[in-house]
């Protein structure tokens, strides 16, 4: 998140980049995409999360939240550390 531009220009571009590249950022996508997962199964399991929650959904949402916040206008940007605590008080609380 502190990369900004940088992180956006990443997100944006991957399509665009040779084979090799793509193969090895997708396998990147991949393994932290499983980590995630992992993490709200282990949620779940220790009654963090509800019952019947969609975790891949749950998963794609945080995602696009936490990708979402680097093109935020200047006057409404929060710290990585304000982002990650409202963040998690709204899945303990979902």
């Amino acid at each position: 998140h502190h990369l900004g531009d940088y992180a956006l220009a990443g997100l944006r571009i991957v399509e665009q980049a040779p084979q090799p590249v793509r193969r090895n950022q997708y396998a990147n996508q991949r393994r932290y995409g499983e980590y995630w997962q992992a993490l709200l199964e282990r949620a779940h399991a220790a009654g963090a999360l509800p019952n019947g929650v969609d975790l891949l959904a749950l998963r794609l949402f945080l995602f696009d939240a936490m990708n979402g916040t680097v093109t935020w206008p200047a006057s409404v940007r929060r710290s990585t550390s304000e982002l990650a605590d409202t963040l998690i008080r709204l899945i303990a609380r979902a």
